[in-house]
């Protein structure tokens, strides 16, 4: 989810200024799931908020909320971040085993357009220990994951594959 709520950090400006209503939603819509899911209804409320308006096409609202929303994220971000720091210490590592059939759920994830099961497999990878020479292919699908890339995740996990 942390990734996914990160892209949504850095992307949705972009997505705004560029009015692509389409993937500006996706994106709130990462944040609204995540702070649900871990108590900020006041953040998710307005992601929500953010999430229809997108799916209505309604620019003036999102232009006239986005500032709030992305205000209120870094006030939370600023308040867990030295939390998820201290988590980082304690990454246990992960046999190539195990990596691999993340890799085979990530690739089911890709097939289905299965936004929560990637967002579940992504949080459990970036928790482990990656086995050896394994971080640029997960550099690689976290991108994908941070710009809701399905076609592009299953095109690296296919090339994986072979």
């Amino acid at each position: 989810p942390h990734l996914s709520v990160e892209g949504c950090r850095h992307r949705c400006p972009h997505l705004l200024a560029a009015g692509d209503w389409d993937n500006y939603g996706i994106k709130v819509h990462s944040l609204k799931s995540v702070s649900r899911l871990i108590g900020a209804v006041g953040l998710s409320e307005g992601a929500a908020r953010l999430e229809d308006a997108a799916d209505r096409g309604d620019a003036e609202e999102i232009q006239e909320n986005h500032g709030t929303l992305m205000a209120d994220y870094e006030a939370l971000y600023g308040k867990l971040a030295p939390l998820a720091e201290a988590g980082a210490e304690e990454k246990q590592a992960m046999p190539e085993e195990e990596f691999s059939e993340k890799l085979a759920a990530l690739k089911k994830c890709a097939e289905a357009y299965d936004l929560n099961g990637l967002d579940a497999l992504m949080a459990d990878l970036a928790k482990a220990e990656l086995p050896a020479g394994r971080e640029e292919l997960f550099s690689k699908i976290s991108r994908c994951a941070e710009n809701v890339d399905f076609l592009g995740l299953k095109k690296i996990l296919e090339e994986e594959d072979s």
